[in-house]
């Protein structure tokens, strides 16, 4: 059995279910949750989550919300009542800066900061929030990232290689897939519904809003329309900009072929990748996107933003592009290129095709546990 460890983790989130089971199976762990729902995801069902979750965790009962934010108090009385020998945080945040005061002069337990920023993201950071992504790695004992990208970024601003470790945000393989199987009693009346047999289907999935960079794809999806006749965009989602959307493919001329589902979980969710032709993730800004992972597991090859971190798991080629979000004319010729030779919608359902996923589910947990070892059995010496 490993290392004893306490988990400090802003909410709990779907596609973390599968390493915190895991985890549990591994090592003493517990995972203490700083809010009941994701501040950006409040449309998600928080019960679904839980009754999924097999390892000990709670719920943090004292702090205060400002702007929406929650602002966690009482992680001192957490780790004196668990006793962990490595605790992990999250981000250059309020929490991170608490364990680090908590344990001000004693050793009682190693610490590691895990970021899902890219290197994208980190070079743009500016003020505080820059000065706390340079100086706070080197006082903690070890870290986890997203990707080999973003720990060779690490790497270059002087944090030792090896005390850095990748885990990123990924279902199981095996969970994932078994999901993918049972959703798809749903898929002969989503091709009747939607009216999808005969059709390509471009598959988004997540918030509507602007930074997801929905307007350029619906721009973008357009121009190709107007080539590709059996193509169809569709956008699973709920947010402010689901209305502007729906009248731009309306002003475009693509208003019968832009669909917009809305908020979909479980199996009606997971039903949408056998459909799919091709996923995109457009984002202007996005730490990672693990609904990358979630297509490439169905077999579904990505058209992914270069701001993405999950732009790790393209492979030229082989499962799909990297694109510059704000230019239409590149995302047109992703599209139109991985879209001509696509396999329409009744075919995508016949049979679950193979993963696309460059990296495995172990890799993340080795990641996540080689990190809390490292915390566990520092010495104290930090440099």
């Amino acid at each position: 059995m490993g290392a004893r460890i306490l988990l400090f983790y802003p909410a709990m989130a779907p596609y973390r279910v599968d390493l915190f089971n895991r985890l549990a199976e591994e090592a003493v762990f517990r995972v203490v949750f700083l809010d009941r729902e994701i501040y950006y995801h409040r449309e998600l069902d928080p019960r679904g989550v839980t009754a999924s979750l097999r390892c000990d965790h709670g719920f943090l009962s004292e702090g205060f919300s400002l702007g929406g934010r929650s602002f966690p108090l009482g992680l001192g009385g957490e780790i004196d009542r668990f006793r962990p020998q490595a605790v992990i945080t999250v981000e250059y945040a309020l929490p991170t800066l608490l364990a680090l005061w908590h344990r001000r002069g004693k050793r009682r337990y190693g610490l590691t900061l895990l970021t899902a920023e890219n290197p994208w993201i980190l070079a743009e950071r500016r003020g505080v929030r820059a000065l706390l992504a340079r100086y706070l790695p080197r006082l903690c004992d070890s870290m986890l990232v997203y990707s080999e990208e973003m720990k060779s970024a690490f790497e270059a601003r002087g944090v030792a290689g090896g005390r850095l470790f990748v885990a990123a945000n990924h279902h199981e393989e095996g969970a994932f897939r078994s999901r993918l199987v049972d959703s798809r009693v749903l898929l002969s009346g989503m091709l009747e519904r939607y009216r999808l047999a005969g059709r390509k289907v471009v598959l988004f999935v997540g918030r509507l809003v602007r930074v997801k960079g929905l307007e350029a794809l619906v721009r973008a999806f357009a121009r190709v329309a107007r080539r590709l006749p059996e193509a169809v965009l569709v956008l699973v989602g709920s947010g402010p900009e689901a209305a502007a959307l729906g009248r731009q493919a309306v002003a475009e001329g693509v208003g019968d072929r832009v669909l917009l589902p809305g908020h979909r979980e479980g199996a009606e969710l997971v039903a949408w990748y056998h459909l799919a032709s091709l996923f995109v993730l457009n984002s202007l800004w996005e730490p990672y996107g693990a609904v990358v992972n979630e297509a490439l597991l169905a077999g579904v090859p990505v058209l992914c933003s270069h701001r993405a971190g999950s732009r790790a798991l393209i492979r030229e080629g082989w499962n799909g592009r990297i694109v510059d979000p704000e230019d239409c004319d590149a995302l047109m010729a992703g599209l139109e290129r991985e879209l001509i030779a696509a396999p329409t919608a009744e075919v995508t359902a016949v049979r679950l095709r193979d993963s696309l996923m460059p990296v495995t589910f172990q890799r993340d947990v080795d990641g996540f546990l080689g990190a809390a070892d490292l915390a566990a059995r520092s010495s104290g010496d930090r440099s």
